[in-house]
């Protein structure tokens, strides 16, 4: 039976539901948001899912809530698979709502439908309720102040999906209002204790901040605030943690023959210090594109820029999004093309893929990052990779981690579809266990692979698939990404192809994918000054982690793989001087990087005969 619940009554509703707690430690209160997912992101209840799909679909009686479900994140399906492992009689109450003003005679048909899909669904059997009066309504009548939020929010039984799910339990103080959305411990990490205000100027900055961004808020008063991402692996701290720093040991000596933006960061804690600061600006700056991004509502005649960026497509578009917080900005937005002149334009829908155009002014690479392909979304994969001529793939993430799928086997022989044009992959060759540097542990897969798009004539791809990159961590060694950096490298000038763009893509597209970048462009960048005789006076790889984050969101996700990009910038430097305390195991080409001519086994010679 579904039941309106009064705006009156919400409040010791929600607070009593989020007192209680299944056997497997999950919440036994279900919130569904089903606003646009711009709206989720400006403010919502706290731990709700938001579920936007839209009516045409919704009508459909074949449109189950399993398909409802399928449209989610992977954190959400897993929460929604652990439910369905409940006894039917113990399955969470839910509580749905949306903007509109819902009474006993008239709700939206959103709502009216997505609640028929728990209703017709034969395993579902719990009360289920709809808010009265809409979201907004709910959010004027709280009047909810910043500094209502207290400790007693965190101090429920914490949830863990096979340590992939984070959720927040929910009590009175359940509804976060835009100036502190998505508060770093309630969204980020509720696994830690929440950060009360130590003065009047934590909450004067908070009061004064703008319409707040996922994944950003800042700390409390801070003269140096450490800032949290998507990453779950470092602390909130108004203080720097001093176990995060560079790996690489020099002398005195190694550290003055450094060029000087890159030894001045190494300090007296190698580097945690200053190269904390750099990446809290990073963070500074990302949430400010983020806030204009989202908060601009006017953008017909509005032009997107790096710094002035706009989000027109894909918010709308879960089934096509691995993550929700990945947004796309327009002006580095890819486009699926249209199969041939005769064909019909494509619309936002049917153009959309989550990938970014990335580049470095100063540097002749391009690259497209991108997220590792759902199962629906193979065929728009390998659409782009044929459209743009795309010669490598670099697949930085494992097909699953922790029994979470972070990319669909796209790599698999089969035909797929991108807009109803059918497209045929074959495995050409396969090579397991390439050994990327003497020292590794890692492991890489080599695959050659031939696709074919319509009836337009095959292209051979190569894929480099790294299966010991975890993600947000950075368990890789720097010899292993420098290696992949050579080989790169080796390959496009043997094709003559180094502007040709080449596509890199982790889980998201983001963390992992933005430190291969980074380094492979910095590497370019040293490379074009030593031939120009020229030296760089900024941080060179603050500078390109800059102007990459203005392309894709998040790139660089964390502080460690931020160091592990110095770290890795710091190795090829002294392998380029062919310092001999890092010149040892693999033998390199004059320019310092592993010399893949000799070290190939013999995939990489055949696809560079065969793209020819």
């Amino acid at each position: 039976m579904v039941k309106l619940l009064s705006p009156d009554d919400a409040d010791n509703s929600i607070h009593d539901w989020g007192k209680l707690f299944g056997k497997d430690y999950l919440p036994n209160l279900l919130i569904i948001d089903a606003r646009p997912f711009h709206d989720y992101c400006k403010s919502h209840m706290n731990g709700a899912i938001n579920i936007c799909l839209p009516s045409t679909l919704l009508k459909r009686s074949t449109f189950t809530l399993e398909k409802c479900i399928q449209t989610l994140t992977s954190k959400e399906k897993i929460l929604f698979n652990k439910y369905f492992t409940r006894d039917p009689a113990d399955l969470p109450t839910v509580l749905f709502y949306d903007d509109y003003s819902a009474s006993e005679n008239d709700i939206s048909s959103s709502i009216f439908y997505l609640v028929g899909k728990f209703i017709q669904h034969p395993l579902w059997n719990s009360p289920l309720y709809i808010l009265e009066g809409g979201f907004n309504n709910f959010n004027e009548r709280r009047s909810l102040l910043p500094d209502k939020i207290t400790n007693s929010t965190f101090q429920k039984p914490l949830i863990s999906l096979d340590q992939d799910l984070s959720s927040s339990s929910i009590n009175s103080d359940t509804f976060s209002p835009s100036s502190t959305l998505f508060s770093p411990q309630s969204l980020i990490s509720p696994n830690y204790p929440t950060h009360q205000p130590t003065s009047t100027c934590a909450s004067s900055s908070r009061m004064k901040s703008p319409v707040g961004l996922s994944r950003f808020m800042l700390p409390d008063c801070s003269h140096l605030p450490v800032f949290k991402t998507r990453n779950y692996d470092e602390v909130l701290s108004n203080k720097n943690d001093n176990s995060i720093h560079l790996s690489t040991m020099l002398t005195p000596n190694e550290v003055n023959s450094l060029p000087n933006w890159l030894g001045g960061v190494i300090g007296n804690d190698l580097g945690s210090s200053v190269l904390t600061e750099k990446f809290n600006q990073l963070q500074i700056q990302e949430r400010t594109r983020l806030n204009h991004a989202l908060t601009k509502t006017d953008i017909s005649n509005a032009q997107s820029t790096g710094e002035k960026p706009i989000i027109s497509a894909g918010v709308e578009l879960g089934r096509k999004n691995r993550y929700k917080d990945i947004f796309l900005y327009e002006h580095a937005r890819v486009k699926l093309e249209k199969y041939d002149a005769k064909s019909k334009e494509l619309d936002s829908v049917a153009s959309y893929i989550n990938a970014s155009y990335i580049h470095y002014t100063n540097s002749k690479l391009n690259y497209i990052a991108t997220q590792g392909p759902l199962n629906e979304t193979i065929g728009d994969f390998w659409n782009v990779i044929y459209c743009n001529n795309v010669p490598i793939i670099f697949s930085l993430t494992p097909q699953s981690e922790n029994q979470v799928e972070k990319c669909a086997p796209f790599w698999n022989s089969g035909v797929y579809y991108s807009n109803a044009i059918k497209i045929k992959v074959d495995l050409v060759e396969e090579v397991e266990d390439l050994q990327l540097s003497y020292k590794t542990e890692a492991k890489c897969i080599a695959r050659r692979i031939l696709v074919t798009v319509g009836e337009k004539p095959p292209k051979e791809v190569l894929q480099l698939h790294m299966m010991s990159w975890p993600d947000y961590s950075i368990v890789i060694c720097e010899e292993d990404i420098l290696s992949l950096v050579s080989m790169k490298r080796y390959i496009c000038k043997q094709l003559n192809i180094e502007s040709v763009p080449i596509l890199v893509h982790c889980s998201a597209g983001c963390g992992r994918t933005g430190s291969f970048c980074v380094i492979d462009t910095c590497i370019d960048v040293l490379f074009k000054e030593e031939r120009e005789h020229q030296q760089e006076t900024k941080d060179l790889i603050y500078e390109i982690t800059s102007q990459f984050r203005s392309q894709r969101v998040f790139m660089v996700q964390t502080l460690r793989q931020y160091m592990l990009i110095y770290d890795s910038i710091i190795k090829f430097v002294k392998m380029h001087e062919k310092s001999p305390k890092f010149v040892v195991g693999d033998i390199l080409t004059g320019e310092g990087l592993v010399d893949w001519e000799r070290k190939d086994p013999g995939i990489i010679k055949r696809f560079i005969e065969a793209y020819r």
